[in-house]
């Protein structure tokens, strides 16, 4: 829920309050696997808005978060919409916590009325081609790529 935490506040405020954005039930997440000894670790990446894109159809990502956990393998979750990692999400860094990769860190040397902005584009580029159907531990159909089914373009302008 935006606007419910800010970047300050730790696992413990949102499990207190209930309510969180993307980072928080990432926390809240790799709180109890690690309670659990179960490896995990944060990652910072951006999410398609939408699954179903339809061929040629391009949307505008959004920045996320998500945990992986490791199983003999690292294994992504997205418990923030409740579903396995995919082709929808890209990784821009991996960490122990959003300390570790917040989205934007650095440091910058220029004029001061400039301005960086980031865009992450999804592109469908072939849906039904190349897909084959799987099947995941929840019996649900899966679809895997086995060539090129997305294309991810990232823009950073100044």
């Amino acid at each position: 829920m935006s606007g419910s935490t800010s970047v300050g506040d730790d696992a413990q405020t949102a499990w207190g309050a209930r309510q969180g954005v993307c980072q928080d039930v990432t926390h809240v997440t790799l709180a109890a696997l690690r309670l659990v000894k179960i490896p995990a670790r944060y990652v910072s990446g951006y999410l398609c808005p939408k699954q179903d894109l339809n061929v040629g159809e391009t949307a505008t990502g959004e920045s996320h978060s998500w945990v992986e956990w490791w199983a003999g393998h690292w294994t992504g979750v997205d418990p923030t919409n409740l579903r396995e990692v995919g082709l929808d999400h890209v990784v821009v860094a991996r960490g122990r916590d959003y300390d570790d990769v917040p989205p934007m860190k650095g440091v910058y040397q220029g004029r001061s009325d400039s301005k960086l902005t980031v865009a992450v584009s999804f592109t469908r580029l072939d849906l039904a081609a190349g897909l084959q159907r799987t099947w995941s531990c929840a019996g649900r159909p899966r679809y895997e790529p086995t060539r090129s089914t997305a294309a991810v373009r990232t823009v950073m302008s100044s």
